[in-house]
């Protein structure tokens, strides 16, 4: 496995361990799923663009009204995505899953003030319009 997926499972895998969804773990998975978007090897199918499209919405979304002071970079080692990666799409896909699942329980739930659950629930909008261009 290409050292991008595993960085794209550890930061998802941490997301079990935090219920702050606009934290830096979360911001962390967002673009590092988002980044697969942009592999930079080949040339990619029209799904990976509006995959794309999709991901960048979901992030501008969660990160407008947020203090943003604490910066959250990509990732603190050097990964590439690989188009011609065999599982790249699967591993994909199930991070963002994963992710829109959570940002629809949270929306449901009762945590964070109201308009912050409004945010959330169309960002896992979001996520699941880019889980659908994948599949």
């Amino acid at each position: 496995m290409n050292s991008y997926r595993i960085a794209l499972m550890d930061a998802t895998d941490r997301l079990n361990s935090t219920s702050n969804l606009d934290g830096p773990d979360a911001q962390q998975a967002l673009l590092l799923a988002a980044y697969a978007g942009v592999a930079p090897d080949t040339a990619m199918p029209a799904d990976w663009d509006f995959y794309t499209v999709a991901m960048t919405d979901a992030i501008g979304e969660l990160q407008e009204g947020l203090d943003l002071s604490e910066q959250v970079t990509l990732t603190s080692r050097p990964v590439l995505p690989a188009a011609s990666d065999p599982g790249l799409r699967e591993g994909v896909t199930t991070a963002v899953r994963r992710l829109a699942d959570l940002y629809a329980t949270a929306a449901g739930g009762q945590a964070g003030p109201g308009w912050r659950r409004l945010v959330w629930a169309q960002v896992a909008h979001r996520l699941d319009d880019a889980v659908a261009e994948l599949t």
